[in-house]
């Protein structure tokens, strides 16, 4: 898949039915609000459902960048994250290092990453 898709839509809906995340694996319930996401890349249409949490994590993540394709991917989002972790600075230390590098809460990081049951 191209970095730039060649037509892309992104809204906010409403679950009529249970999805699941395409980032942290989490239900999104019938009644839950979700980010869904289309478009075409290299001639393939695709979908993506994020929760509210993952898309808020991808959209500061991109922010965080200083070019585009840089950013995370979908269905990218935990690699984007962890090819930024290198030995002697993992676990909350890396997690928080993250967080503030992106500007997201640390507990929300941690919930698409799942590193720590301790997040301070």
């Amino acid at each position: 898949m191209s970095e730039l898709p060649d037509a892309f839509t992104a809204k906010t809906r409403k679950a009529a039915k249970p999805h699941t995340c395409c980032e942290c694996g989490a239900a999104i319930e019938k009644g839950d609000k979700y980010r869904y996401s289309s478009g075409v890349w290299d001639g393939d249409a695709y979908s993506f459902k994020q929760c509210l949490n993952c898309h808020e994590i991808m959209e500061a993540a991109a922010m965080s960048v200083d070019y585009g394709d840089e950013s995370p991917c979908f269905d990218g989002l935990s690699d984007w994250f962890y090819e930024f972790k290198c030995q002697g600075y993992d676990g909350v230390e890396w997690l928080n290092g993250m967080a503030h590098q992106v500007g997201v809460d640390p507990e929300k990081l941690n919930k698409l990453l799942r590193v720590t049951e301790d997040v301070k």
